[in-house]
């Protein structure tokens, strides 16, 4: 977690983060905080890793996602900033005879390449036409997307990791 001071005085804050389920409710095993220092007109990063016992794998056809929630508060206690970032537990390996493998399971990927425009509605990037799209890709049998030359949307690859939808970006997802 990075922190930009843009105050011309030396703040202490504390930084707290926990994880929760789709329910809202702390599923790590206490939340993690530290306190730390950062000086005027600069940035200060902390490691905070929360622990969470027997996660739910994400995967195609359970899409678990979880909420990293992070919360800074000034010395006096009172709320600075609060910010979720959503995410999901999975891992995966790659074997030249078998392919590839998610969270121990080897599958196959059945993807199509995916241009970043609506047709007729252009490049502008709608959540419901994108939603729609992909929810008509995931009845037709396909769980990959690979993505085209331009930049990858965050609404995208927010859909697709809600949907159950593996992702091969080349580009940097817009922020």
């Amino acid at each position: 977690i990075t922190m930009h001071n843009s105050t011309p005085i030396t703040k202490k804050v504390t930084v707290e983060a926990t994880v929760l389920d789709s329910k809202n409710n702390p599923v790590s095993e206490t939340a993690v905080s530290s306190v730390i220092t950062v000086p005027a007109e600069t940035e200060q990063s902390v490691i905070l890793e929360p622990k969470v016992a027997s996660p739910v794998l994400w995967s195609p056809d359970n899409p678990c996602l979880y909420k990293l929630k992070t919360v800074i508060k000034d010395e006096a206690g009172e709320l600075i900033d609060e910010y979720h970032t959503v995410f999901g537990y999975r891992y995966i390996d790659w074997d030249e005879d078998k392919g590839f493998s998610l969270n121990g399971k080897y599958m196959k990927l059945k993807g199509v390449c995916l241009h970043h425009d609506q047709g007729a509605l252009g490049a502008a990037q709608e959540y419901e036409a994108i939603y729609r799209q992909l929810v008509t890709l995931k009845e037709m049998g396909c769980n990959a997307i690979r993505t085209s030359h331009n930049s990858t949307s965050k609404i995208l690859i927010n859909i697709c990791n809600e949907l159950g939808m593996l992702v091969d970006f080349l580009n940097q997802v817009d922020v």
